[in-house]
């Protein structure tokens, strides 16, 4: 039995067992008879969700500072900033996704829709730099392939600065695009 066959044995026979079945039944009963699902609290209520969009709007505001840190001159910066610039924007889309709901329609769909456009590119970029580490180690390593990886480095190296007036477009797309408010 693989490993993968012998983990889903186990998980399902977890999911059938009595205790498992016990913590379902005791985290439904949590569920429905703690006070912040009380739908007489409504003031408790008003007050955790202004908590919560408090929160979505300082985490967002967070994220997009620094973002915008970590991607000045961002057509200029080398593999190793791109990708901490890429991590930043990927966290940011994260939150974003996550809190939608809590910020303005209008506002919200052209930020994602350009802040996804910049990290798509700049997921892009990365997948070129780890190729072209790939290559190097191929074209160091590996007699016989290393013509072929120095022709493919070469290529790759041409396509990623071409993109750097796109992705300069797209960096200044997003820094002129507003933050959400929230709702």
């Amino acid at each position: 039995m693989s490993i993968e066959a012998a983990r889903q044995t186990d998980a399902a026979s977890a999911v059938k067992s009595p205790r498992y079945a016990h913590l379902m039944l005791e985290l439904e009963h949590w569920l429905s008879t703690t006070p912040w699902r009380d739908a007489n609290d409504m003031a408790h209520e008003e007050s955790s969700d202004a908590r919560v969009t408090k929160h979505a709007d300082r985490v967002l505001r967070k994220r997009h500072r620094k973002l915008i840190r970590r991607g000045r001159a961002l057509h200029k910066l080398d593999a190793n900033h791109r990708h901490r610039a890429r991590i930043a924007a990927k966290k940011l889309r994260y939150a974003t996704e996550f809190f939608a709901d809590l910020f303005q329609p209008k506002r919200m769909k052209p930020y994602r829709r350009v802040l996804a456009k910049l990290q798509d590119d700049l997921g892009w970029g990365n997948d070129m730099a780890v190729a072209e580490r790939l290559l190097n180690h191929l074209e160091q390593h590996h007699r016989k392939a290393a013509a072929g990886a120095s022709y493919a480095r070469g290529s790759l190296a041409a396509r990623v600065v071409d993109d750097r007036p796109n992705q300069r477009k797209l960096w200044k797309r997003f820094r002129a695009t507003s933050r959400p408010a929230s709702a």
